[in-house]
This record gives structure tokens, sequence and C-alpha cells, in this order.
């Protein structure tokens, strides 16, 4: 399998999407179609062998489509998870999955209306995880925690997270 450049990525599921919207008003309604064109998108690629990981340790499977702040705008972010899995107890809870960095699974978990979190977790205890709030540290705090926050930090930024 072959890593697909974010950036190239980006440009060919967003051609896919821009291809099925042209034309139509953004909705709601049209919201679910925009995800399974992504799912899609990525099944298939990952059927051929044409995408595999966008971090160690984890891989994109889809997209979040919202209505943006105009009717003409789709807000989307990134549906990821483990490959080939999670090393430990999985996080609950609203979570973008950011890969391997050393003995950690990263993620990145979304707290509804308030800022997100970065969670690095090292073991299957409930309390086997640290955590940094990039909103409530400065970014360069957060970077100080350690390498894996400051990786964490890294690829939240990548998939749009921060």
């Amino acid at each position: 399998m072959t890593e697909i450049p974010m950036d190239e990525m980006q440009a060919d599921i967003l051609a896919s999407i821009n291809n099925f919207a042209l034309g139509r008003p953004v909705r709601n309604s049209t919201l679910a179609e925009v995800r399974d064109i992504a799912r899609t998108y990525f099944r298939d690629r990952y059927a051929r062998g044409e995408f595999s990981l966008i971090f160690d340790g984890a891989m994109v499977t889809g997209i979040k489509a919202k209505l943006g702040d105009t009717p003409d705008k789709l807000d989307l972010s990134y549906e990821t998870d483990f490959f080939p899995r999670a090393r430990y107890a999985g996080q609950s809870g609203d979570c973008i999955v950011l890969g391997f960095h050393g003995n950690y699974d990263l993620y990145y978990a979304a707290q509804g209306d308030l800022p997100g979190t970065l969670v690095a977790r090292y073991g299957n205890s409930g309390a086997d995880y640290e955590s940094a709030n990039p909103w409530l540290l400065s970014w360069e705090q957060v970077a100080e925690s350690g390498a894996h926050f400051h990786e964490a930090l890294r690829r939240a930024k990548t998939l749009g997270c921060i």
C-alpha cells in the first residue's frame, strides 16, 4: 500500500464532492450523501491498496460534513481510525484518532461547545492517559509537555481539528 499526501487526498475527495454538489443548494438532506461519497472513496482506495496511513497508526476512513456559515459552504472534518487497531482500550466520547507516537495512542477529543483536548493513552486502565488542552495552554506549553503532545498537536492541526 502507498500513502497519499494529505493535500492530494483533500483535493481528490473535494473534487468528488464538488461534482456531486454542482448546481445543488447545500442542505442538511445532502450531508448523508456527501458522507457516503467520502466513505466509498476511502473504502475503494483502501481496497485497491492505494491508500494506507495518514499518520503512523492512523488512516482516514471518511468525512463528517456539516453546513457552513453560508448556504453554499460545507464544513468538512475527517473521520479516522487506528490501523491496524488501537493498542489500548479506546477513549469514550467524540474522538478523532491521531495514530501512534512512541508508546501512546493519540486522540483529539471533542468537548461539545468547549475546546477540544489532546489525549495520549498509554494503557488499558481508565486512568492510563495524559491530556493537554491547547486552548488553555499556549501551543508552546503543550509542545513542551512531551514529544507525544507536540506530535498530537501537529496532527490535529493537519486534520483541521485546531
